[in-house]
């Protein structure tokens, strides 16, 4: 299938191929799971076409497993928040710090290890959106956890 899409004024192109009508299609195709070879080429005004280069497409449009929290989910000693995903994701914990539905939660994305593991040591990690590790207060704090592959599917959520 042939995509063409328009570079900018800047150099860049990109095809969304989810959305994007192939060449002699009358609408977008549906791509299947997997390594797909292409070849991207340039063609100016004048019709010159560049050397082909080869490229292999990755298609991964399935979420990753919901990730686990290994119990007992209780922070102290500086024990860390783990538990097992699919390698590779990321773990996004998502921390209710304050107990207060109208403050944001605050968020640790720790990365699944090849075996299958993660973890997130609350003491020193820094939650996103923020320039140091915060303080917890003594108290039951709801924690959620979901898997967001390098793809950008999501898992379910977890709490």
């Amino acid at each position: 299938k042939i995509y063409e899409p328009t570079v900018d004024p800047s150099g860049n192109w990109s095809s969304d191929l989810s959305t994007d009508t192939p060449k002699g299609e009358t609408a977008p195709i549906t791509l299947t799971e997997g390594d797909k070879p292409v070849k991207i080429t340039a063609t100016d005004a004048a019709g010159n076409t560049s050397t082909p280069v080869d490229s292999t497409l990755k298609v991964d449009q399935t979420a990753p497993t919901v990730p686990t929290i290994t119990p007992p989910l209780e922070f102290s000693n500086n024990r860390p928040i783990s538990g097992t995903g699919e390698p590779g994701s990321k773990v996004e914990l998502a921390l209710d710090h304050d107990g207060d539905p109208s403050t944001p939660d605050k968020i640790y994305e720790p990365t699944v290890d090849p075996s299958g593991n993660w973890s997130s040591d609350l003491s020193t990690d820094t939650p996103k959106g923020e320039t140091a590790p915060i303080t917890l207060t003594e108290g039951d704090k709801p924690v959620k956890v979901k898997a967001i592959d390098a793809a950008g599917n999501e898992s379910g959520t977890v709490d």
